[in-house]
């Protein structure tokens, strides 16, 4: 078992461009179990199955190699994440595991990492604000609302976005529009494609 790991301050998680059929990518943290890892292509969670993680309680850190190549120009990432757990005990008499103890310690550096990590990646109100940000409404109330900033900048929720912005009452209409042809109906033009000898139109004086 190992002793201890010393856990560095090196952020858990590493960001790739890949390069063509490229299959290995370095892990530069170090991480305890291959089920800690990670990993997204593009956005989408990869399965477990798809690649090998190499390295596990390396302080140096390990790699992640891929079974098949991945696509020029995809982003790869790799994540540390620890399961939030305590799972080593103090007795309350007999021999103290050291071991044990050392590598929990370890974890909770690690859990800490992760968090601070996913700090910089939520919406955050800067420290020198005076308040606290209030509440948000409960989710039935905000459903298919838009976030809004109030005078006092306190985030709130609207049904329509204020005529004050760019995008008024009535362009929301044409915004929520999933094609163009019902776009064209909210703004009452119609096809033109449908008229017969279209193409002569521009004859006409």
């Amino acid at each position: 078992m190992t002793e201890w790991l010393n856990v560095s301050s090196d952020t858990p998680r590493t960001a790739y461009t890949a390069t063509a059929s490229q299959t290995i990518f370095a892990v530069p943290f170090v991480f305890h179990d291959a089920d800690h890892i990670l990993v997204y292509d593009n956005d989408s969670l990869v399965s477990a199955a798809d690649y090998t993680p190499t390295g596990v309680d390396d302080e140096d850190g390990g790699q992640v190699e891929f079974d098949t190549g991945r696509t020029v120009g995809h982003s790869i990432v790799i994540v540390r994440e620890v399961p939030y757990e305590l799972t080593t005990h103090i007795p309350a008499s007999g021999p103290l595991d050291i071991t044990k103890n050392n590598l929990q310690f370890s974890l909770f550096t690690m859990m800490l990492q992760q968090a601070i990590a996913d700090w910089p990646r939520a919406l955050r109100q800067p420290t020198s604000d005076e308040d606290d940000f209030d509440d948000l409404p409960v989710a039935s109330s905000r459903a298919s609302k838009y976030l809004f900033f109030d005078a006092d900048g306190q985030p709130t929720v609207v049904a329509s976005v204020s005529t004050s912005v760019a995008a008024s009452a009535f362009m929301q209409t044409v915004l929520d529009d999933t094609t163009a042809a019902a776009a064209r109906t909210t703004l009452g033009i119609t096809d033109q494609s449908s008229y017969v000898g279209i193409s002569n139109w521009h004859h006409c004086r």
